[in-house]
């Protein structure tokens, strides 16, 4: 078993930048990205966060050295699994994220790039299945039998009780850490931090009390924009540039027509996260209304003319509907005949009226569109860690593995196929 670091780093080696500089390809992620899409380095002074990122990268070309992987399996979330993207692709490791498709459950794929829209599954496709799947996830999503798992919010009363313990566990975990020397402040909140943060999000949780918001849909024109969860993978790591959420809500309002208004709607178990402030200077933009974290969803996507998502399942939900879809990041829902992504935010108002003109989607526009997102994925895990995944789960994991297997070990034979070939000339 390796070890990112074996002990708490507390003095770290001067940043190779030439190293991390020849980390960044003309594609994908960024150091900057990197850094930035991580809660706890993107706090930290940058030089420092440079410095350790620096060294982190340097001992993840140690352990893949010495371990020979063909090939490397990852996430999305934190910095180690982007910056352990670049390492592999500069030492010529096959890496792959798992993803998950939230509608229907139980599918999941591999990605060789840091944002969804790469993702794939390997293996036999059966088309007739998969037509099967998609007509039967469409109907059962229509009769609301189906839907995407959103935990419930810690401010519930029986969620500030049952998180009780797990917080004094943590804390115990943390003060104990601290004592022994033992705490790593670029992976783990100091007790301060946590605490800071439970007193900013109570406060906020009181105070916007008073802020307006509605909760059901309006008779007029409108359009919908559903707030992501931040920090998370989704907005931070697959769609950094727009990861200040506050800017996109002003260029879409900007690029609406005046006859439709924008809702915001806050995340159900994230509302906490803004301030009075923030969320007052959404209600002072012109035409612009937030929708309570309460409301329902679902009946604000099937109303609305135009849904504004960032990398957020939303997308999927109301291209599942039939609703019109802006994108801003790359997402595997622009597999979607209503999903549409933004090439430039300039061109956003052009997009916008393109989008409210286009002839409504047929139902057998949406199926096709959900048979081809499926091809990308095959039965698996189910990304939800509140429960533990099943035999027949585990099962589907171990037959992905093993497709998995055969690509890499196909696409070897072929590089070596074409090595030998070039070395004739």
């Amino acid at each position: 078993m390796f070890y990112l670091f074996e002990i708490p780093q507390k003095s770290l080696p001067k940043v190779d930048m030439n190293f991390l500089v020849a980390l960044e390809g003309e594609a994908g992620p960024t150091i900057r990205n990197v850094i930035l899409g991580d809660n706890l380095l993107s706090r930290l002074p940058y030089a420092e966060a440079l410095d350790y990122i620096s060294a982190a990268a340097h001992r993840f070309r140690d352990i893949l050295s010495k371990a020979k992987p063909d090939v490397v399996l990852s996430g999305y979330d934190g910095f180690q699994s982007t910056l352990l993207m670049l390492v592999c692709k500069a030492m010529g490791i096959p890496w792959f994220a798992l993803t998950y498709l939230p509608i229907p459950k139980g599918m999941m794929g591999f990605s060789p790039v840091n944002v969804s829209k790469g993702v794939r599954a390997f293996g036999p496709v059966d088309p007739e299945s998969i037509s099967e799947q998609a007509e039967q996830a469409i109907a059962s999503f229509e009769r609301r039998f189906l839907a995407t798992h959103v935990p419930e919010s810690e401010n519930s009363l029986r969620n500030i009780f049952r998180f009780v313990p797990l917080r004094l566990r943590n804390a115990a975990r943390n003060l104990k850490s601290m004592i022994n020397g033992n705490w790593d402040r670029y992976t783990r909140r100091s007790l301060l931090d946590s605490a800071k943060d439970y007193a900013r999000r109570r406060r906020n949780y009181i105070f916007n009390k008073k802020i307006r918001m509605i909760d059901k849909p309006p008779s007029t024109p409108f359009a919908f924009f559903g707030f992501h969860m931040q920090p998370e993978m989704g907005i931070d790591v697959w769609a950094p540039f727009y990861s200040n959420q506050f800017h996109v809500i002003d260029c879409i309002s900007r690029a609406l027509p005046p006859s439709h208004k924008l809702l915001v709607k806050l995340h159900r178990i994230d509302s906490d996260n803004w301030s009075n402030a923030q969320l007052s200077w959404i209600n002072a933009k012109p035409a612009v209304e937030i929708v309570s974290p309460q409301a329902d969803t679902y009946e604000f996507m099937r109303r609305a003319d135009l849904v504004f998502s960032i990398q957020g399942t939303i997308a999927l939900e109301s291209a599942l509907l039939g609703r019109k879809v802006i994108a801003f990041g790359e997402t595997m829902y622009e597999d979607m005949p209503t999903v549409t992504r933004v090439a430039d935010v300039i061109d956003l108002p052009r997009l916008v009226r393109k989008k409210l003109n286009e002839p409504p989607a047929t139902r057998m526009d949406i199926q096709r569109g959900l048979e081809k997102l499926l091809t990308r994925f095959r039965k698996g895990l189910h990304n939800n860690w509140d429960s533990d995944p099943t035999d027949s789960q585990l099962n589907a994991f171990c037959t992905h593995l093993g497709f998995l297997r055969s690509f890499v070990q196909t696409s070897d034979q072929v590089r070596e196929d074409n090595v030998r070939t070039e070395s004739k000339f």
